[in-house]
């Protein structure tokens, strides 16, 4: 077993459920060990995104954003990589460039700023409007599908792309070759989207008061500090 942490959470999110079984790999009276994996999975890539927003949102604001980054901290990566005619796929950056944080220009020594909304970018390469078209001292990416795309003006950049970024969740299984990075701190925070997964596919009305209760809980820690 090399996932003792992980395999504890899903037996922990068995007896959440009032479906117990004694090990992580067990097959439960309504759920599967691989519904249980899908439960807990789900409930990660939920609070992974709910963090990320949460973070960024708060510097926006000049707020500290310490907690926010703690829960991400695991995953998250600062690394460069050579574009191809102004474009890498996400893929290519360590990990898995899954949020970016900041993107700059090594080769440049400049910051390249998202470009918001992604409609612009035929008039941010064209010049059509002067204050924000795309220059080597005034760069832009976009996300275009899976990829990175450098907007600098020019059609064929093979700059270094330094990203700070979230590296994308990997998906955990029973008794899997890798364990669970989240802090334990927010361990109850998974378990308790978990049910919300979990009772969301069995939409009773006891269910649904139960989601809503869990989202409340989980709302109100969000915007706090998890208990230490």
């Amino acid at each position: 077993m090399a996932s003792p942490l992980y395999d504890a959470i899903s037996i922990q999110h068995s007896k959440n459920i009032t479906d117990p079984v004694a090990a992580a790999a067990t097959n439960g009276s309504r759920w599967s060990t691989t519904q249980r994996d899908s439960h807990l999975n789900d409930a990660c890539r939920r609070l992974f995104r709910i963090y990320f927003n949460l973070a960024t949102a708060k510097e926006k604001a000049n707020r500290d954003a310490s907690n926010e980054w703690r829960f991400l901290e695991p995953y998250l990566a600062e690394e460069a990589q050579s574009l191809t005619a102004n474009t890498k796929t996400l893929a290519s950056w360590t990990g898995t460039a899954s949020f970016i944080i900041s993107a700059y220009n090594a080769t440049d020594s400049l910051p390249v700023k998202l470009l918001l909304p992604n409609s612009l970018r035929f008039q941010v390469e064209t010049g059509g409007i002067g204050q924000i078209a795309a220059s080597t001292t005034n760069q832009y990416y976009i996300l275009d599908g899976a990829s990175f795309r450098l907007l600098d003006g020019t059609a064929n950049s093979s700059d270094s792309i330094k990203l700070r970024y979230v590296k994308a969740f990997v998906a955990l299984s029973a008794g899997g070759a890798t364990d669970i990075l989240i802090s334990s701190v927010y361990w109850d925070q998974v378990l308790d989207m978990a049910q919300v997964v979990a009772f969301e596919e069995y939409p009773t009305a006891e269910n649904s008061q139960k989601v809503t209760a869990l989202l409340t809980n989980l709302t109100n820690q969000l915007y706090g500090t998890p208990t230490q």
